[in-house]
């Protein structure tokens, strides 16, 4: 079976600190998956990304989709910092990740 491929379609450049970070994503594939989105304060960089590397979850991942799916969540930042973003997807115990998104929390 062919591995899903991962891309965030919706994310905002900047938020106001306080404010959810709305991301959607979408997952292309066949079959059941896991997926949702991590992020972090630090990058993963040019390293091969996993869940490890990210400190939290978005609230809401979809434990069982059916694919292809579109997929969104959100989430809130309390501290002025950058924070990078990733979504995947895990078909037949194959994991795909779209590519690290940065997201500045600022206050206006």
């Amino acid at each position: 079976m062919m591995a899903a491929s991962v891309s965030i379609t919706d994310i905002p450049e900047t938020v106001v600190i306080g404010k959810p970070i709305d991301v959607k994503w979408s997952v292309s594939g066949k079959g059941a998956a896991e997926t949702a989105v991590v992020y972090s304060t630090k990058s993963s960089g040019d390293a091969a990304p996993t869940k490890d590397m990210y400190k939290s979850m978005s609230p809401r991942p979809a434990l069982s989709a059916d694919l292809p799916g579109d997929f969104e969540t959100s989430f809130v930042m309390g501290e002025l910092i950058n924070v990078y973003v990733r979504a995947y997807a895990t078909v037949d115990g194959t994991t795909s990740w779209s590519d690290e998104e940065v997201v500045q929390v600022t206050v206006k």
